[in-house]
């Protein structure tokens, strides 16, 4: 289930791929995309088992399940020193989180060479290809997410909106509040007039 940093060191084009993708700033786990689906531990040899991890969001509880066997544990993940626990029903470890995406993720365990690669259920089925293929579509991912956000103009394009118009609009939005504080005090002052007059 996990990969030694010899294996990943064969291949020249493997190892300078990987390498590339652990200086990406991308590295902090999105619990939209983490939560509730199959990820499949890749195994760079057919015939070793794949086991599937469902982090599930109640409880924060771990759903690990080997050849249909299903073990419960927990997971968590640690922000300020970008990690992950996880607690797979036999023991606890903690992963430093060299990637997260859409596709796959990669943690390493703590002072150790060893990496568990995860990758996302789909149609593609990616955990069945080679690492370096794994790790192209991870690069491709992170393009893509890239792309989306180079795509965003936070420059207003619509030269008639002033920050005169920007204030004004707040103002309006100010005034039920406005106009209801003013209907108090007037229902209070007709009070006290009435009260006042009524004990003269």
């Amino acid at each position: 289930m996990y990969i030694n940093q010899s294996f990943i060191s064969q291949s020249k084009e493997t190892i300078e791929a990987f390498n590339s993708i652990q200086f990406l700033n991308h590295n902090s786990v999105d619990p939209v995309k983490l939560l509730g689906f199959s990820w499949i531990s890749y195994t760079p040899q057919l015939q070793d088992k794949p086991t599937t991890f469902i982090f599930r969001e109640e409880k924060q509880e771990l759903l690990v399940v080997k050849e249909g066997v299903v073990k419960k544990g927990h997971w968590e993940t640690l922000i300020l020193s970008n990690s992950m626990l996880i607690n797979d029903g036999v023991q606890e470890l903690l992963f430093n989180i060299v990637y997260f995406g859409n596709v796959a993720m990669i943690l390493k365990k703590e002072n150790l060479d060893e990496y568990l690669i995860l990758v996302k259920r789909s149609k593609a089925n990616l955990q069945e290809k080679s690492l370096s293929t794994v790790i192209q579509a991870m690069s491709e991912d992170y393009l893509k997410i890239q792309k989306q956000f180079d795509n965003i103009n936070l420059e207003s394009t619509d030269s008639t909106l002033e920050f005169e118009d920007i204030s004004e609009f707040r103002e309006y939005r100010l005034f039920p509040y406005v106009a209801t504080l003013g209907t108090i005090l007037i229902i209070i002052a007709i009070l006290v007039i009435l009260i006042s007059s009524f004990w003269k």
